[in-house]
């Protein structure tokens, strides 16, 4: 959770020391012409996103990296006696 405290307030930190909007092109194909699909955000929100969207695919992924041993815990614990 420490760990977590100290990233947020570093996010916290960039937040306020780039405040201002960046264009977020949503064609890679077609960065710079004329009618690209783009969205004016702030960069901290960008950052916030990316890190939002890391933290919840990881939870995902070890998730799923731990479900043979919480099947085996399940098992063993069934097999104790009550």
């Amino acid at each position: 959770m420490t760990i977590i405290a100290v990233i947020a307030l570093l996010m916290l930190l960039l937040a306020m020391a780039n405040r201002h909007d960046v264009r977020l092109f949503l064609d890679p194909f077609r960065p710079s012409e004329t009618g690209a699909a783009y969205l004016e955000v702030n960069l901290a929100m960008i950052v916030f996103a990316a890190f939002i969207l890391g933290l919840v695919f990881g939870s995902v992924v070890m998730w799923f990296m731990q479900s043979d041993h919480r099947r085996e815990a399940r098992r063993l614990s069934r097999q104790l006696p009550s």
